[in-house]
């Protein structure tokens, strides 16, 4: 298996929620599919069940990376446990409506795509 195609296994992997934090957002992801797809999802709804806000901070801003390159909808990676706490999923809300605004400025979460 040549190394496109084992990316591309583990970007069809990830977007079919086998391994939901491996979604790679770098180059080889945009270039290749970018253009052509949108995509949603890849908030683990594991840090959303830890109701904890600095945890759910940095997995939200974290993950608004993706959407640099636009085509991306922001959502849990799964449907959304009852131990999610209402509040923790309005934070989520909160915060994507805070940052998830063009153009993206998301301090030390920024990595370089």
């Amino acid at each position: 298996m040549g190394l496109a195609e084992a990316k591309t296994t583990r970007i069809m992997a990830a977007l079919n929620h086998e391994e939901p934090d491996r979604v790679p957002v770098g180059e080889f992801f945009w270039t290749t599919f970018g253009s052509r797809w949108a995509f949603n999802g890849n908030i683990d709804v594991r840090v959303l069940a830890t109701n904890d806000r600095r945890q759910v901070r940095r997995e939200v801003l974290r993950k608004l990376n993706a959407a640099k390159g636009g085509g991306f909808i922001l959502q849990s990676d799964h449907s959304v446990p009852n131990n999610v706490a209402p509040a923790t999923y309005d934070y989520l809300i909160h915060l994507a409506r805070e940052y998830g605004t063009y153009p993206l400025e998301l301090g030390e979460f920024d990595e370089k795509i």
